[in-house]
């Protein structure tokens, strides 16, 4: 119930990534999402775009998504980076679907992508404008299916509502959904569970500030992303 109930309710909004551990803080870069409404072939779509900046490096990578406006359904997406990109299309055929592309990780062979999935899937990339478009209530919870273009890989992500929390972020007070992202018990890094985290603004739907870290970590060390202005 809760997917049919999928809207994008989020505009342009800009997050900080950075790593915190004990007292020390390092920004890794800046992410600028948008959606903009588009007609792809005579089908309402939009055009997720995130372009991420790295401060380590200097460079960019563009993250063009694009979905149909009703559905989410994934029609494309192109990843360009300077080491690595990825490319997958999407086509129905009746009651099947299909991705066809490629990826080609840093330092890796480019491999090629010709798959069938289930027309539920949704691309990956789709998973954080769900986070933002869901109509999130105490006690949801929600299972969704999202295809990987850089593995190749379909995997299962249930997102679910912890509670409501305040969160301050900019001098900012937020009213927030706090959602659970949990990957499987298969999303291990470094022989630890990861655990993930999101803060939804209950009546924007931008994400506040978004946090993944390990099992046994100290709750504010580890990846962060927090949002900077829309």
């Amino acid at each position: 119930p809760l997917l049919e109930s999928l809207t994008l309710r989020a505009g342009p909004d800009t997050l900080e990534a950075m790593n915190r551990m004990g007292d020390q803080q390092q920004s890794v870069g800046f992410y600028v999402n948008s959606a903009t409404p588009v007609d792809i072939a005579g089908r309402a779509a939009y055009a997720l775009v995130s372009l991420f900046y790295s401060v380590g490096t200097g460079s960019f990578t563009y993250d063009t998504l694009a979905v149909d406006a009703s559905t989410f359904a994934p029609i494309y997406h192109r990843v360009h980076a300077q080491a690595d990109s990825a490319m997958a299309e999407y086509r129905s055929e009746g009651e099947s679907s299909f991705v066809e592309g490629w990826f080609a990780p840093a330092g890796g062979e480019r491999t090629e992508i010709d798959t069938a999935i289930d027309s539920r899937v949704f691309d990956a990339g789709t998973l954080a404008w769900l986070l933002r478009g869901l109509p999130w209530a105490e006690g949801s919870t929600v299972t969704v299916e999202l295809f990987d273009q850089w593995t190749g890989d379909i995997r299962k992500v249930e997102l679910r509502v912890l509670g409501e929390e305040q969160v301050t972020v900019g001098g900012k007070c937020h009213q927030t959904w706090k959602v659970l992202e949990d990957r499987g018990p298969s999303d291990v890094w470094q022989g630890r569970r990861s655990v993930r985290i999101r803060w939804i603004d209950e009546s924007s739907g931008h994400m506040v500030q978004g946090h993944d870290g390990r099992d046994g970590m100290a709750p504010t060390d580890g990846y962060w992303l927090v949002l900077k202005g829309p």
